[in-house]
């Protein structure tokens, strides 16, 4: 009998084949010996469904049928899903090892119900480095990805993501937990490699007035608006420099920007 909890790996697609076998081959690559596999695709019109098949015999289970956007495809994974933790690797994510999810189980505290750790984000020229943070932050900001975040399914089944808040669902769910006195446990394990082409990256702006959104819900205080205010115009500053500079020379200073700050 395995005494090892089961934990579920959901990877949400809708037209992404061309990343979805790279992240299909890094959650079948696991050492993890209890893990339960299934991908939730919004009823792609490329590729995506041949890659499917090709693997649907190492796949636990898997859906192809529209949907009304990422957190509706992730609550239809949670509630396909056995395990006794949920995880999200979606297409174009990856584990950065074959260890990564054992690595994790073997430092989760039973108490815990959220576990989290490291992870890295992939741009055209380099690749930057994201330390996870206290939970006590997450009124900041994010504290980790969802990629490199493990939570039991039975606070995912009671809470379940909300797409009231575009591109912050997920935050919004980290968010609401904390606040509620969720445990959730920091672990020192990089976890995911994700692409910096998701919506939080590519319209950042409108992510952070979501995130100040969400906060001021619950705490209407002047240092949240004062940061939050401060991080919304210190990236409309970025957005403009962006929008000046070609895109090889934007990444350029990125890359030199993040290495003086030691994260690539």
């Amino acid at each position: 009998m395995n005494e090892q909890p089961k934990v579920t790996v959901i990877t949400i697609n809708y037209n992404c084949g061309d990343m979805l076998e790279t992240t299909i081959r890094s959650v079948l690559a696991q050492s993890y010996p209890n893990l339960e596999y299934i991908v939730v695709d919004g009823g792609s019109t490329d590729d995506s469904l041949a890659i499917i098949h090709k693997y649907q015999d190492k796949i636990d289970r898997w859906v192809s049928e529209p949907d009304r956007g990422i957190y509706d495809a992730m609550n239809k994974g949670v509630r396909m899903a056995s395990g006794e933790w949920v995880n999200f690797m979606n297409a174009g994510d990856w584990f950065v090892d074959n260890q990564t999810v054992e690595k994790v189980m073997a430092l989760a505290d039973h108490q815990a119900e959220m576990v989290y750790g490291d992870h890295e984000v992939r741009f055209d020229s380099f690749t930057k480095q994201k330390k996870a943070l206290p939970a006590k932050y997450i009124w900041k900001h994010m504290v980790c990805s969802h990629q490199s975040l493990f939570t039991r399914s039975v606070l995912l089944e009671k809470h379940p993501f909300s797409a009231a808040y575009g591109s912050a669902g997920d935050y919004h769910f980290i968010y609401t937990q904390v606040q509620n006195g969720v445990v959730a446990q920091q672990v020192p394990v990089k976890v995911a490699s994700f692409d910096s082409g998701g919506v939080s990256y590519t319209h950042p702006v409108d992510s952070y007035k979501q995130i100040l959104r969400i906060v001021t819900e619950k705490d209407k205080s002047l240092k949240v608006y004062l940061f939050h205010y401060g991080l919304i115009g210190k990236q409309l500053c970025i957005e403009g420099v962006k929008r000046l500079l070609p895109r090889d020379v934007f990444e350029k200073w990125m890359k030199t920007k993040n290495k003086l700050l030691g994260k690539t």
